[in-house]
């Protein structure tokens, strides 16, 4: 059980706790925030794991007016679970995101795969950094069709998710790792899709 407190900023400067709740403690917060994610992917893949994400699936069914198709495959109702599990394109970035590390990433619900990994924190850590990087591109995607009516192929922002998470791994790199582990960075880190 977790006690969340929620700070109220009073006029002198000073805080009084506004709301106080008990909630059950989550499993996946340690997946989606770590220091091998970077920030803004933490922050929309959190907001994944909530179930939060305006799809068009869900704004249809709040009697918004809007095309409830994928702005990517323009074929089935887009969900949460189309979007990253189902669409063509997600599958692909996915998939490709797999293959560059040289792991089998899940193509259905994500949540359970990542709780069960058995490898060591550093490669689980950076592997979640990827799952998390993809669901924000996928994400960015999405919008960018919507919006901006551009397709991209997906070995694009697969070389844009390499790129971001080369450079937090190159960051975070240092001579605490376990031999294994940094053998396996290098090794993805020289590939390039």
């Amino acid at each position: 059980m977790v006690h969340v407190v929620v700070w109220e900023c009073m006029g002198s400067g000073g805080f009084n706790p506004l709301i106080i709740k008990n909630e059950d403690e989550v499993n996946w917060t340690n997946l989606v925030w770590n220091n091998w994610s970077i920030p803004i992917h933490s922050m929309l893949a959190w907001i994944y794991h909530h179930k939060s994400l305006n799809t068009n699936g869900k704004l249809h069914k709040l009697g918004i007016r809007i095309s409830n198709t994928c702005y990517i495959c323009e074929a089935a109702i887009k969900t949460e679970e189309h979007l990253y599990f189902a669409c063509e394109y997600s599958s692909r970035v996915i998939t490709l995101m797999g293959s560059w590390l040289r792991v089998d990433l899940p193509m259905s619900d994500v949540l359970p795969w990542r709780l069960s990994r058995g490898s060591s924190k550093t490669r689980r850590n950076i592997i979640n950094a990827v799952i998390n990087a993809c669901v924000y591109q996928i994400w960015h995607k999405h919008n960018t069709c919507k919006f901006e009516q551009k397709i991209v192929r997906p070995e694009k922002y697969v070389r844009l998710i390499i790129a971001e998470i080369r450079g937090k791994i190159m960051g975070l790199l240092n001579d605490k790792l376990r031999e294994g582990d940094r053998k396996w960075i290098e090794r993805a880190l020289e590939r390039n899709e």
